[in-house]
């Protein structure tokens, strides 16, 4: 099945340019394709198996904590994605958890105001800026 160019949702948050799109289900699980963009650092694709999730919105704001957590705790993000125990064997990827990383690493820079739009959207007040170092799911929409 290949979505149409129409179902590719896309989001911003601080520079950083966030797209989704449903690539195909399986049962209670999709697999999303996730595109992120910054200025400087071209673009970043990944193929994600989520829980079946019907706002792309969600998917995305868990992708950019994913990114938060992969930056300021790579172990424990790489024991997490490769060791969830809910996530079938065969929608597990190391490759793809260790270009994640990479992303992570290469996207630090904006990931701090992206959590802040994030929160400024969810709970529609603005957080003073402070340095990125609090748990990655923290304020974690809800």
């Amino acid at each position: 099945m290949v979505p149409s160019e129409s179902e590719m949702k896309t989001f911003q948050y601080g520079d950083l340019t966030i797209s989704v799109e449903s690539l195909q289900k399986d049962g209670d699980w999709e697999e999303y394709g996730i595109k992120v963009e910054a200025p400087g650092h071209g673009t970043h694709a990944f193929r994600v198996w989520h829980p079946e999730e019907r706002d792309m919105k969600i998917v995305a704001q868990v992708f950019l904590y994913d990114l938060i957590e992969a930056y300021e705790d790579p172990h424990r993000f790489r024991t997490r994605k490769l060791e969830w125990a809910k996530m079938p064997h065969d929608k597990r990827s190391p490759e793809g958890t260790r270009d994640f990383l990479r992303a992570a690493v290469d996207l630090e820079q904006f990931l701090h105001q992206a959590h802040l739009d994030v929160f400024a959207q969810q709970y529609g007040k603005r957080l003073f800026p402070m340095p990125l170092s609090r748990g990655p799911r923290e304020w974690m929409p809800s």
